[in-house]
């Protein structure tokens, strides 16, 4: 499968592996225990159950899309169950005294923009990392430590904006307009990507496009949970529909004659085109559902209630 790379999965376990044992000691240590409501006392068991349900039938059927075709009886079967258990889950919420996801908090115009921004920003960003690793072992031939260095300007982009930049920025300008600017700067990230070819040299194209590729992930105070949980839930779902469409399209080229390279380079091409469209679409949305009333900009002190009005909803 063109999108599938044992040797980046064996790699990414290997990575993972130790940060998940040093989080676990850590967290042990470190965060204070709290007794919950418990079973008895209206752990919304139902709702948890069906949601996760409905993403797994969701996500299984875009990821096998590609070996049933995505009009088959099978995709269609899958996607619709999905789509019936989230229906079912929105019932089940809406008549429980403690449910998972208080439907009145999609009332929030705030926190539904900035969790739908996110959403579709995380599809970017995802496959920013993914697809974008995949391009450089498979089309440029990088080793996994390479690949790895390839990557660096993206961490070194968030130790920057971690050292009280983003907070300094956000104070001045406001949460939406700098939202606005970090979306703008993945969209032409990704649209870098989307023309990179198989020869391109990894300065300046590449470089410039992992700097700018994880700008819009500071959003501190723009979402509280269910905001992230969009972003994770969107981002499996959007990296495997991109992953599956970009298989197809490679599949396509190389029946059409194109050598391998050329076909995994133009699934890929396709993928970050898609996932631009996306960013640029969350942008869209921060424009027009997160801006001002009237265009003007609330100083910090109008702000704070409303975040803070916005938290306890969440």
């Amino acid at each position: 499968d063109f999108c599938l790379s044992r040797g980046l999965g064996d790699v990414y376990k290997r990575q993972n592996l130790p940060i998940g044992l040093a989080t676990l000691l850590a967290g042990r240590a470190l965060i204070e225990e709290n007794e919950g409501i418990g079973l008895r006392r209206g752990v919304d068991v139902w709702g948890s159950t069906l949601v996760t349900a409905a993403l797994m039938l969701g996500v299984y059927a875009i990821v096998t899309s590609a070996e049933h075709g995505w009009a088959s009886a099978h995709t269609l079967g899958f996607g619709g169950a999905a789509i019936a258990l989230l229906a079912v889950f929105a019932w089940v919420e809406a008549r429980l005294e403690n449910p998972i996801l208080p439907l009145r908090i999609l009332g929030i115009r705030s926190l539904t923009g900035a969790s739908a921004a996110r959403a579709l920003l995380a599809t970017g960003l995802f496959s920013s990392f993914f697809i974008g690793a995949l391009y450089l072992q498979q089309v440029r031939g990088y080793s996994a430590f390479d690949t790895g260095l390839a990557f660096l300007p993206t961490s070194l982009a968030l130790g920057a904006l971690s050292l009280g930049v983003t907070a300094r920025l956000m104070r001045r300008f406001g949460a939406s307009r700098i939202l606005a600017a970090g979306l703008l700067l993945v969209t032409a990230a990704l649209a870098l990507f989307a023309t990179a070819g198989q020869h391109d040299a990894y300065f300046p194209r590449l470089f410039f496009a992992y700097a700018m590729a994880e700008v819009a992930a500071v959003d501190a105070g723009l979402a509280a949970g269910i905001g992230n949980v969009s972003m994770q839930v969107s981002a499996a779902i959007g990296l495997a529909a991109l992953g599956t469409i970009s298989t197809d399209h490679s599949r396509l080229l190389a029946a059409q004659g194109h050598s391998l390279s050329a076909a995994l380079t133009g699934g890929y091409q396709l993928a970050f085109t898609i996932a631009a469209g996306c960013v640029a679409v969350g942008l869209l949305v921060v424009l027009v559902v997160l801006r001002s009333p009237g265009g003007a900009r609330p100083s910090v002190a109008q702000a704070r209630p409303e975040a803070e009005e916005e938290a306890r909803a969440a």
